[in-house]
């Protein structure tokens, strides 16, 4: 196997989604298109031969497992979490590209929306409103969004010219597929979801990376969040104030939590828009990894210790009552 500049580890399905691997992949074509060797896996394909031909590898998951961080650090890999609230956790460099609550363990090395992964194609996207209604809740919608909220909230949707994506990964796809023609609702699969965005109007999504899309495409967002986290994400996001997200209600547990008035929906003339430079976003990544290879010292020896401290040029890791620092 060629060495491997960049190993990418990240999750897919098993009601995880796409949205992970999809920017995933696309930070890997990117890396792989500017001269910095990547290779994405999931954390299921992960074999010792791979970490030992990589240099630096990037996790983007939550709750990682201690162990395999240890594990990882002990080959002497420099490590960068994306979006892992757990940043005490004995990663060289935390990054937080969304909103979040609270972080267990230091603030981030880096964070806001300038480190967001986006597809460069948005950038050439052709804008139309055929679809007054787009319903899409991403690529596997483990938490059954779609149907829920067909059952729900169809007031919405009353005398509308609707839409319906479903992804590869969905379970249920006969039963919203008998919705759809009952209803006479256009039904959209195995098409890249950004074109089907692009000629809707208004999105109806959950909290994550088909809403910033939605918006990068200066579209309306409805949300119908899968959870209480992604609700608790969402209200501190300031997205509603600043670019006129609405929510109407999230999934705690078997219960649908109201938070809107459906008759109460209307949007305002917002002059605010999304801007995302997607491409230097990417670039600021490509850099951040360079930064990582120029790192001369070994990091086998953070093995076993916590991040005390995080800053954008060093980080600073505590062990068997020593500091140790570590400047990039």
């Amino acid at each position: 196997m060629a060495f491997i500049d960049v190993l990418i580890l990240t999750q897919i399905g098993q009601n995880l989604g796409l949205g992970h691997f999809k920017r995933m992949k696309i930070l890997e074509n990117f890396l792989n298109n500017n001269s910095i060797t990547s290779k994405l896996i999931t954390f299921q394909e992960i074999e010792e031969k791979i970490i030992k031909k990589s240099q630096v590898i990037i996790l983007d998951a939550r709750e990682i497992e201690l162990n395999l961080i240890n594990y990882l650090i002990s080959k002497n890999k420099k490590l960068i979490s994306l979006d892992d609230l757990e940043t005490s956790k004995p990663y060289l460099i935390s990054v937080m590209s969304l909103p979040y609550t609270k972080t267990f363990g230091p603030n981030p090395n880096f964070e806001g929306y300038e480190y967001l992964i986006l597809n460069p194609i948005l950038n050439n996207v052709q804008k139309t409103e055929e679809l007054d209604i787009l319903i899409t809740f991403g690529g596997e919608d483990p938490n059954n969004l779609t149907i829920k909220f067909l059952k729900n909230f169809s007031e919405i949707l009353k005398d509308k010219k609707v839409g319906i994506l479903i992804g590869e990964l969905f379970k249920n796809k006969e039963e919203i597929k008998n919705i759809c023609i009952l209803k006479g609702i256009q039904l959209y699969q195995n098409v890249p979801a950004y074109k089907v965005i692009s000629k809707s109007k208004t999105i109806v999504t959950s909290f994550g990376m088909t809403l910033y899309e939605s918006l990068t495409l200066g579209k309306n967002v409805i949300l119908f969040n899968a959870s209480e986290y992604h609700h608790n994400l969402f209200r501190n996001s300031n997205l509603e104030e600043k670019y006129n997200v609405l929510e109407i209600a999230f999934c705690k547990g078997s219960e649908i939590v109201i938070t809107r008035d459906i008759k109460n929906i209307n949007f305002k003339n917002n002059e605010n828009t999304f801007k995302i430079d997607i491409t230097q976003n990417l670039n600021r990544w490509k850099e951040l990894i360079e930064r990582v290879f120029n790192i001369k010292e070994n990091i086998d020896k953070t093995f076993g210790s916590v991040s005390i401290n995080r800053s954008t040029d060093k980080t600073e890791f505590y062990k068997n009552g020593k500091t140790i620092l570590i400047n990039f």
